[in-house]
């Protein structure tokens, strides 16, 4: 009977009860601080490490020294990415220069590597992992807010509890006690923090004794209110009704529900109550207890006011160039700019740039510089068309090994030597095909390899800026026509692109950037030259046939641009429309056309999906 009384009494009789507004109770494991130390904890030992966990490691808040060194950490996380350390070892990390100007950095990944994963018993390892919490930094209470201390403090009381492991087992394996560890911390339910500390959430029955300014009751209808009475189904109704179970039946019941209505009155002098008018296809009374409130419908209700004054303003104001300066970039400035003028503004004139990802091998950056090297070397070396024709086979792989050798020592790259050699592979296959491109082509002479030129823009009279354009190559033919050559290692890209739309923006202006700086003429031509494995060939526009297949000659009856003059002249002023809205400072979010936004990763910044959804495109949206 006591045991009943007691099991009954802990129950929550009502289901009539204050509103609910604060955080519920989550597993201990899904709380940050936590997560970061078991991921930690998993990473004790190691061998290797996958770069997302050395960039953790680098960025997390709770470690020793992260506020005196979290500039050095977080220019060392960019190095890691912009060389593409795909894969790190504990041994390079330590023995390296990279930990320079970082002692407690390196202190940590000291800690980490000379973790021992024997066996021992769980007191041994609870010791150990306390040991090594606090020689990483997490039991320094000054790095942590309230809530991560008692995260913290909900964690090591977790940890000393696997101490009763040795009662069943004298020992097991680090990897077995980690696994513990991480069950019983998601076993473990830690309730966050009240969001509004003034509120009180509780069931009827436990307001007895309090007092409130305001009170906001739920669900008080007929059918909830007075409770409906409910007996125990593994006792008989007699017995209970005998004791005088409480809830047994209806008498009782209602004594309940009085009982807490009386107490409910004591609490405050404002109470607002609320009732469902239907449940599922029934229509309701508000409860019997309500009859002494004036009753108002939910659409009599005064609206409530708005508590802020709403104000509209422009966003995104002018910010011209200032005197002298000189924004970084080169052609993707203006083509920036032509894209979406918010995307060259905080790219180029705030510096804001896209963490780089890594990933395994060589990325299609690294890749694509290689293939560069290389093709600056052969034709330093050949200088001219008839020299690759007097070619031998044995002495055409000969010079392409040493132009492969050549690419490597300007471009190191942090990899393996089995990728090193599978790239060197693919490197020789496609620069054999390419070489076959070119024998495909009439007689011409190199006059430049990877010169250098300068832009400036808009113009001679007003506020400039300077584009630096390196040109990969510009031939001269037979025929004394200079024809600009930029090496491509991506997909195709069509001419069309590089010209004017409508409102006089182009799509995509690096070539006609590369042909004003190379002051080419109406008998000139400029194309890319695309190494892409099983897609080998030319893409460019000239004002006549010069003989190469895939430069486009001007006829307006195939849907061309009819002059090759007007199509420079008219890169001449897109070009500089658009170096004129950069220097007068635009930096509106305004996507020139759908997909522009698919690959830029500054929405964060721009909030396109807030200002104008439908400038996404229907494949975005």
């Amino acid at each position: 009977r006591r045991m009943l009384d007691e099991a009954l009494s802990a129950r929550d009789h009502s289901d009539a009860r204050v509103l609910p507004a604060v955080a519920a109770a989550e597993p201990l494991a899904s709380m940050p601080l936590v997560q970061a130390i078991l991921h930690l904890l998993s990473l004790a030992g190691a061998r290797q490490l996958p770069f997302a966990d050395v960039s953790a490691i680098l960025l997390m808040p709770w470690l020793r020294g992260a506020e005196q060194e979290r500039i050095s950490r977080a220019r060392l996380d960019v190095r890691f990415r912009r060389q593409n350390r795909h894969v790190l070892g504990w041994r390079s990390l330590l023995q390296g220069r990279s930990l320079e100007g970082m002692p407690e950095l390196r202190r940590i990944m000291e800690a980490l590597a000379a973790w021992k994963a024997g066996r021992r018993s769980a007191e041994q390892w609870v010791t150990a992992v306390h040991g090594l919490l606090r020689e990483l930094g997490f039991l320094r209470s000054s790095a942590c807010r309230a809530d991560e201390i008692r995260q913290l403090n909900a964690f090591l009381d977790t940890l000393q509890s696997l101490v009763a492991m040795d009662a069943v087992d004298d020992g097991c394996s680090w990897q077995v006690f980690l696994s513990l560890l991480r069950m019983r911390c998601h076993e473990k339910r830690l309730t966050g923090p009240c969001r509004y500390p003034n509120i009180a959430i509780m069931p009827l029955s436990e307001i007895g004794g309090l007092r409130f300014d305001h009170v906001f009751v739920t669900d008080m209808d007929e059918e909830v209110f007075p409770m409906p009475p409910r007996p125990q189904p593994l006792l008989p109704a007699a017995l209970q009704k005998r004791h005088g179970l409480p809830m047994s039946h209806a008498s009782l019941a209602y004594e309940t529900s009085l009982r807490l209505w009386q107490q409910l009155l004591r609490t405050t002098k404002h109470i607002h109550i609320s009732h469902a008018e239907t449940r599922g296809d029934r229509e309701l009374l508000p409860s019997s207890f309500l009859s002494q409130f004036p009753q108002a419908s939910a659409a009599a209700l005064p609206p409530a006011e708005p508590s802020l004054t709403l104000e509209d303003f422009v966003d995104a104001p002018a910010c011209p160039l200032r005197e002298g300066e000189q924004p970084a970039g080169g052609t993707a400035i203006v083509r920036n700019q032509s894209a979406c003028p918010f995307r060259a503004f905080a790219t180029h004139r705030l510096g804001i740039r896209p963490l780089e990802s890594t990933e395994p091998g060589i990325n299609a950056a690294g890749k694509g510089s290689l293939i560069h090297g290389a093709m600056e070397y052969i034709w330093r070396v050949l200088r001219r068309k008839s020299a690759l024709d007097a070619l031998s086979e044995a002495a055409r792989d000969a010079l392409l090994e040493e132009a492969i050798a050549y690419a490597w020592e300007q471009q190191p790259l942090s990899i393996g030597a089995g990728s090193r050699q599978v790239e060197k592979k693919r490197m020789l296959v496609i620069l054999k095909e390419w070489l076959d491109s070119e024998r495909a082509r009439p007689a011409f002479e190199v006059m430049a390899v990877e010169d250098a030129f300068e832009l400036a823009l808009p113009g001679p009279d007003e506020q400039r800026f300077c584009v630096h354009i390196k040109a990969d190559r510009i031939d001269l033919d037979a025929e004394g026509r200079r024809i600009l050559i930029d090496y491509k290692t991506g997909a195709r890209q069509s001419w069309r692109q590089w010209l004017a739309d409508e409102h006089g923006r182009i799509a995509e202006p690096q070539l006609p950037q590369y042909a004003l700086a190379a002051g080419l003429g109406k008998e000139d031509a400029v194309c890319f030259a695309r190494l892409r494995l099983g897609d080998m060939g030319f893409e460019g526009m000239a004002g006549e046939n010069i003989g190469i297949e895939g430069v486009v000659p001007c006829d307006a009856e195939r849907g061309r641009p009819e002059d090759w003059g007007e199509v420079l002249e008219s890169w001449r002023s897109g070009i500089r429309m658009l170096a004129e809205e950069f220097v007068q400072g635009r930096g509106d979010v305004a996507p020139s056309r759908a997909g522009v936004c698919r690959y830029c990763q500054l929405e964060a910044l721009c909030r396109i999906d807030e200002v104008d959804i439908d400038a996404l495109g229907e494949d975005e949206t």
